[in-house]
């Protein structure tokens, strides 16, 4: 058979059939090789700086003073290109941590998220990381907790007092955060310059929004003078001030814009705290059409699942494809002519 495919007349149809075939065997083959050591790299433990633990938050405890110091906001980036974007783009501007407001993954994105963590999103300063409500379809609390630190902290940088909820829009659920919140508001007095709160659902400040936290928490912001309350979980942005309270929700790292009378572009924030001041930065993001992207995501989402299902199938095919590779390069080599004085 190899002999009438590729028989010793290379006429530039037969070399030109013979090359396609050898690419599309190294594609099928390296693309398979691709997916096994991109489901690998997304079982590495977490970069050293992402996750809510104590071990990271005392970095910052511990840090000396400043006259002024920035942190970045953001959610909402679903495994979108932009969060590359957004990454680089924070590695280039002096911020001290970022705080991601949830919604990274859902179920079968997850591999792709945890490996994208061990590439250009592992980023050179904490990363604080919230559950969304997607998120917590993929990985019960629990599980989220195990893997990426409490999701209920709090922690104090440069006079400030920052803390972290878990505020998926079920009020049962945000028993705990509601809590929290409370003991530690009413602890914090006023020994801090200025206090900031985090969650994946906003408050009930957007009109028209169907889910929001509980109402006390509003109760509890304007009693304990919250400076700064950030959410996503809508794609888009709003600021909004409420009594002494600046509510910021920025829910559009890479997500789709959904349809709303609020600012509706792809952004991430960086917030500078100065001894009199906060100011916000609106740092815009393109969504590029990253194939490279794109093909990871397609190659730990879909393509080792199928893999690892049909294990017997794709280990018949792989002898198979070796076996036309090694066929297929050797009708490349010249052939020794046949000595007529030998017949």
């Amino acid at each position: 058979m190899a002999r009438k495919i590729f028989g010793r007349k290379r006429t530039p149809r037969k070399i030109g059939l013979k090359s396609l075939t050898l690419l599309i065997l190294l594609v099928i083959i390296g693309f398979e090789i691709f997916a096994v050591l991109g489901e690998r790299q997304s079982r590495r433990p977490l970069p050293p700086l992402f996750g809510n633990f104590a071990e990271t938050r005392s970095l910052l405890e511990k840090a000396e003073l400043q006259e002024e110091f920035s942190f970045a906001v953001f959610g909402d980036t679903e495994g979108s290109s932009a969060f590359k974007v957004l990454a680089r783009k924070l590695r280039a501007q002096p911020v001290d941590f970022a705080v991601h407001l949830g919604n990274a993954f859902d179920a079968r994105t997850y591999p792709h998220f945890r490996a994208q963590l061990q590439g250009h999103l592992a980023l050179p300063f904490p990363v604080f990381f919230l559950p969304g409500n997607q998120d917590i379809k993929a990985l019960p609390l629990p599980r989220f907790e195990e893997i990426f630190g409490p999701s209920i902290f709090s922690f104090t940088y440069q006079e400030c007092l920052f803390v972290g909820l878990s505020v998926q829009g079920d009020p049962d659920a945000s028993t705990a955060s509601l809590q929290f919140l409370e003991d530690v508001l009413a602890e914090a007095g006023q020994r801090y310059r200025k206090i900031f709160v985090f969650m994946h659902v906003p408050a009930q400040v957007l009109p028209g929004t169907t889910l929001a936290a509980p109402e006390k928490m509003n109760e509890l912001f304007a009693r304990d003078h919250v400076d700064y309350v950030f959410a996503s979980h809508y794609h888009g942005y709003a600021h909004v001030q409420k009594g002494g309270t600046t509510h910021i929700v920025s829910g559009a790292a890479g997500g789709h814009l959904e349809e709303s009378p609020y600012g509706q572009f792809h952004h991430g924030l960086v917030i500078t705290v100065g001894q009199d001041f906060v100011s916000k930065t609106v740092v815009p993001l393109a969504v590029p059409s990253d194939i490279g992207n794109k093909l990871r995501c397609f190659a730990l989402v879909d393509l080792y699942p199928w893999l690892i299902k049909n294990r017997a199938l794709v280990a018949i095919a792989n002898l198979v494809f070796i076996l036309l590779v090694i066929i297929t390069i050797r009708s490349f080599l010249p052939r020794e002519r046949e000595d007529p004085l030998k017949r």
